[in-house]
């Protein structure tokens, strides 16, 4: 037995509905655009342009002399009997047939000796070490870079004594005990300076 089942869909069809569409008609328009006057203009005019053209003109020239000046007058070609040389048999009389040698160069092969190599049996009393000489590492010396003290420049200061002058005031009193000490020492002169020195 075989069952078989049927479903019924229900489809909704969309229907016409009026639609307005505005038709534009065309009409005439005027539009008028405001003049304010007609007005004049200038229109440039043609202008005469003076073009200077040479003008040949005759020269004189100084000749020293007349000289005869040679015109060449070409010539008509005129045809004119040339001699042709022809070949052509001469017999010649011989007493007797002779015979001629010609040297003919002939190759003719001749032996080569090839060498060919065979083997060779050397009778030997016993047999004998053969010493092979067999590559032996060794030791060198390879370069390692090592730490080297380098020199720095670097600024240091020393402690240096320069005399500055100073600026200072002369008092009054200073002045006048110099000028009494220089009346005393004018006045007398045997107590200023003594053989073994100033006291």
């Amino acid at each position: 037995m075989m069952r078989i089942s049927l479903t019924v869909c229900v489809i909704e069809v969309a229907q016409p509905y009026p639609v307005e569409v505005e038709k534009h008609v065309p009409y005439p328009v005027k539009v008028e655009v405001p003049v304010d006057r007609p007005y004049p203009v200038h229109v440039p005019k043609p202008y005469a342009v003076h073009v200077e053209k040479p003008v040949p003109y005759e020269v004189k020239v100084k000749v020293p002399q007349p000289y005869t000046v040679y015109k060449h007058v070409p010539y008509e070609r005129v045809p004119y009997e040339v001699t042709k040389h022809v070949p052509y048999t001469v017999k010649v009389y011989v007493d007797k047939p002779y015979t001629v040698h010609v040297p003919i160069t002939k190759h003719v092969p001749y032996t080569v000796e090839k060498p060919v190599p065979y083997t060779v049996k050397v009778p030997v009393d016993r047999p004998y070490k053969v010493t092979v000489e067999k590559h032996v590492p060794y030791p060198v010396d390879k370069p390692v870079p090592y730490t080297v003290e380098k020199p720095v420049p670097y600024l240091v200061k020393f402690p240096v004594k320069v005399e500055v002058p100073v600026p200072y005031k002369e008092h009054e009193n200073e002045d006048k005990y110099s000028s009494s000490e220089a009346l005393y020492e004018d006045k007398q002169p045997q107590y200023g300076q003594h053989e073994h020195g100033n006291y």
